[in-house]
């Protein structure tokens, strides 16, 4: 019992140092520095999604407009030797 009441007193203790809690985006970073990094990472984060969704767009859109190229290709073909 003496043990765990150990543990849980020094994770409490370790849990109210405010100096632990810096990295946490919703603090107010130390410097200016700090707080620049987390808008550029904050940026990075939401425009990394939205650009992967763009990619894969332009594939699947570009993909269809080559299948259409070679479809009506193979339509002229067959109409010049049918």
């Amino acid at each position: 019992m003496s043990r765990l009441l150990l543990m849980v007193a020094t994770v409490l203790g370790l849990a109210s140092i405010p100096a632990l809690a810096e990295a946490c985006a919703v603090c107010v970073p130390a410097n200016e520095r700090t707080q620049a990094v987390y808008l550029g990472m904050t940026v990075m984060m939401s425009l990394l999604p939205l650009a992967l969704m763009g990619g894969v767009i332009y594939l699947v859109v570009r993909a269809h407009r080559e299948g259409e190229t070679a479809t009506a290709e193979t339509r002229e073909s067959a109409q010049k030797l049918g």
